[in-house]
């Protein structure tokens, strides 16, 4: 009996297993960092940008500062669409986007 407990467990830990690195890498894949705006290309594109290993220190002003997209190493791996709608929302508002609901997580600061 104790055979037969054993012999069913294991194909279940695998299955967990398995299951355990799909969710790891689902995670891996969306995981997110800030970038830094270069200030020469076009703030839809993701060569605009540089990897930050730090958070930006700017948070409000006119131009563009940073953007906090998907990881793809030293470039973002896009500019989403919503990215995008924030970069235009914080150039009309000289303030850290998204600004509602309040206190949500910021996505794009810009800078003086």
């Amino acid at each position: 009996m104790d055979q037969n407990c054993m012999g069913n467990a294991a194909p279940r830990r695998a299955g967990l297993n398995r299951s355990m690195n799909i969710l790891s890498k689902k995670n891996l894949a969306m995981a997110r960092t800030w970038y830094a705006y270069n200030g020469i290309g076009l703030a839809r594109d993701s060569g605009s940008y540089i990897y930050s290993p730090v958070p930006p220190l700017c948070t409000a002003g006119w131009d563009l500062c940073a953007v906090y997209a998907e990881y793809s190493g030293s470039l973002p791996a896009s500019i989403s669409n919503n990215l995008r709608l924030y970069i235009a929302a914080g150039r009309v508002t000289g303030l850290p986007q998204p600004q509602t609901p309040p206190g949500s997580k910021k996505f794009v600061y810009m800078k003086p």
